[in-house]
Parts: structure tokens; C-alpha cells; sequence
């Protein structure tokens, strides 16, 4: 599981863009983090997979404590994860091949009927069946989206961080994201952490969600439990009012 006890992240201004936030996913689980542009969720997926030094707190992923932990020693516990990026962060120069086979190939893996089958089963995973050749750009949104997923799973991880991964994509596309989440977690039994702003991809696919507000989770629970949570800032964010006690500047 992903554990995150007390975390506080700030900016060299003083400023907390998260302020002694605790949450936890359970092993297996797929957990959604949604709230508004700016409110921390990116920093929280940067923090969990030790890209970013909170200023206090914990994290734990299954039984160690990340937080302070060698950099030697966080290469070991980033190994279990997988990222898929907002804008999917291809390699421009590589194939599609290439981009899936990376993460194994700089531990060591040689092209090979090995390599090509691992290529081959993860691009099917997410729909992408026959496109080892093709260049990034000669994808679309939803095609190098789902690319980075695959690259992300090539790793076969343990735990898959998601950031915005509806992102730019048409409603249609969108939900071909969301049943992909729902499918990875299915069939390679992953722990998940997604963070988004898309609330109809909450409901599809989340186990649990939590709504960040000011760096603070306000209302954590099933989906169904937020969407008839009393808190006025999260009804007010699900339903998309502009009148309410979130300002938008």
C-alpha cells in the first residue's frame, strides 16, 4: 500500500502547497485525487515517487519509509512503480518500441523474442496492438497517452502513479483512459494513485477518492460518499458551480 502520514510540501517562499496531508491507499486499490489546478496533487504524485523532498512527514510505500531515504536506496523502491506523465513525456526520437522497451533495456534487457513479446503484450494491454514502428509523432493525444502507459507497465510495477491522465483528451477518448485504469488494475492487480480534475473519471474508475483543497484533504471516501459529502467545497467542485465558497482567481 501507499501510506502518507502528516506531509508538508513547500515552496522557497514559505508558501505550503501541501499542508500535513495524510491518505492512504490500499494495496490494490485505486485511489483518485481530484481538486483544483494548482492545489498540490502534482507535487503530492512528485513526493510519492521521491522526486520532490517534503519539508516534514512520511511516506510509506508497503514498509519503508521513503521520506529522507538514499538516493541508492529509493532507485530500489522507484523500481516498483510506474509513471504515466500528463502529456504522456515520449521519447520524440524513439519509436514506440523503443519508448515501451526503455525501462527495461536500461536494466539490462537485450532486444531480443524476450524484449519484442514484453513489447507486444503491454502495447495490447492498452489497446495498441501493431504500432512498434510508428514514431511519436505520428500519434495522436489518446494513442501517446496510452503509449506512456504501456511504457509505464513495461516495468511490470507494483504501484501506478497517474498524473491528469484524461488530460486533453475528448470525452470519448477520456473514457477509453478510464477503462484502461479500470482493466490495469484488474488484470495486473496494481496499487493506483490518480490525480485529476475530471470528476465523471472519479466515478468510473476510482475504489476511493479524496478532494485536496488548499493542500488539505477536505472529504475522503468511495466516490458515492463524496458525491453526498456536506462539505460545500466538494459539492461545489463536483458539480462544477461557479457560486460557492471556492474562488477561483
Amino acid at each position: 500500500m501507499i501510506r502518507i502520514e502528516e506531509l508538508t510540501y513547500r515552496l522557497p517562499d514559505g508558501r505550503a502547497i501541501l499542508d500535513n496531508l495524510s491518505l492512504e491507499v490500499p494495496t490494490g486499490a485505486t485511489m483518485a485525487v481530484m481538486g483544483l489546478s494548482g492545489t498540490g496533487k502534482t507535487t503530492l504524485l512528485k513526493c510519492v515517487a521521491g522526486l520532490l523532498a517534503p519539508a516534514s512527514g512520511r511516506i510509506w510505500i508497503d514498509d519503508k519509509q521513503i521520506v529522507g531515504m538514499s538516493e541508492k536506496r529509493l532507485n530500489r523502491v522507484r523500481q516498483q512503480m510506474g509513471y504515466v506523465f500528463q502529456y504522456a513525456a515520449l521519447f520524440d526520437s524513439l519509436s514506440v518500441y523503443e519508448n515501451v522497451a526503455f525501462g527495461p533495456m536500461r536494466r539490462g534487457a537485450k532486444r531480443g523474442p524476450e524484449l519484442d513479446a514484453l513489447v507486444a503484450e503491454r502495447l495490447r494491454i492498452v489497446g495498441m496492438e501493431g504500432v512498434e514502428n510508428l514514431m511519436p509523432s505520428e500519434l495522436s493525444g489518446g494513442m501517446a497517452k496510452r503509449v506512456g502507459l504501456a511504457r509505464a507497465l513495461a516495468l511490470n510495477p507494483r504501484f501506478v502513479l497517474y498524473d491528469e491522465p484524461t488530460s486533453g483528451l475528448d470525452p470519448i477518448t477520456a473514457r477509453v483512459i478510464d477503462d484502461l485504469i479500470i482493466r490495469v488494475r484488474d488484470s495486473l492487480h496494481v496499487t493506483s494513485l490518480v490525480v485529476t480534475h475530471a470528476v465523471n473519471s472519479v466515478f468510473r474508475f476510482a475504489d476511493i477518492a479524496t478532494m485536496l483543497y488548499e493542500g488539505s484533504a477536505v472529504a475522503t471516501g468511495t466516490p458515492e460518499e463524496l458525491r453526498n459529502c456536506g462539505d460545500e467545497r466538494v459539492r461545489q467542485f463536483i458539480e462544477g458551480n461557479s457560486n460557492g465558497p471556492i474562488r477561483v482567481v
